[in-house]
Order: C-alpha cells, then structure tokens, then sequence
C-alpha cells in the first residue's frame, strides 16, 4: 500500500503523468447481464444490461475501442481517408458506416449481435469477441470515462 502511495504521489508531481480530470471512483451504474463473461455462444447474441441512475443512450462497440470522453462515436474514424471533407464527415456519421464497423448506438438496454469478424491466424485457438458498453449524452458524446465490457466465444460464424 506504501508502494501505490508512493507511486501515485510521484505521478502527481511529475507534469508527465497527466491524471488531470480522471476519476479514480468505480462506475457502477452498467451493469452486463448477458452473455455471461467468456461464454460460447452462436450468433445471434442478445447483450443485455441493466442501467442505473441513466436515461439515455449507449453506444455498443463490437471488437473496438469507445471513444474517448467527450468524443462522438464518428470521432473514432476521423483518421481514415473516407472521413475527410465535408462529404466524408456526413458519410462517416451515419448509422450504416458506424454499422459496417461494429459501433453501433442505442437506447435499448439490450442488443442483437448479428455478425462479428473473423480474426486471422491460427484457426485452432480460440476467437474471443468483445461488447463494450458507453454512456453517450444527447449529443451523441461519450459521457465519463466508464466502459462495461464482456468477453464471449463464438462457436460458428456466419
């Protein structure tokens, strides 16, 4: 415990460590109910979760990382060539292109995967996927820093 004090404590007088506006406190108000975490299961797969203390709506990442605070959910595409220009920014913030990525919006405390992407390499080993949760604000902007995700297996794809 004196180590992490001790740590923390470095971090906060060193200009490098940059912890300005993160919260240390647990968000608890996601709460992932299904599938279980690291579970086999065939597509479709229902994700559900319980929310407390929000009314809103979320953003449900398949294989991809949320946004960061503050960020809409285009913002994570703003590097591709096909985003660039005024054309490109209004093609990236429709629903079909968040689709075709696995980014995909809701207000719904529950979402049907239908289609996850085959990772390459070894056929043998096993392909975990990834649902991670966000709260986004009526902007569509990621409110916060907390994020619920569960892991599962896919047994066939389709």
């Amino acid at each position: 415990m004196r180590a992490r004090a001790g740590v923390v404590a470095l971090c906060l007088l060193t200009t490098a460590c940059g912890v300005h506006g993160l919260s240390f406190v647990q968000d608890k108000r996601v709460d992932i109910t299904a599938p279980r975490e690291r579970s086999k299961v065939q597509l479709p797969v229902d994700v559900a979760w319980t929310a407390k203390n929000f009314r809103g709506s979320y953003a449900v990442l398949i294989d991809q990382a949320p946004p960061r605070t503050g960020k809409t959910l285009p913002w994570l595409f703003r590097g591709l060539d096909t985003c660039r220009g005024d054309t490109g920014q209004q093609l990236c913030q429709t629903r079909a292109f968040l689709a075709s990525r696995n980014v995909f919006e809701t207000t719904r405390t529950h979402f049907t995967v239908a289609h996850v992407d085959r990772f390459t390499g070894n056929d043998r080993r096993r392909q975990f996927h990834e649902a991670t949760i966000v709260l986004l604000d009526d902007n569509g902007r990621r409110i916060g820093e907390g994020a619920w995700s569960v892991q599962f297996e896919v047994t066939t794809h389709g």
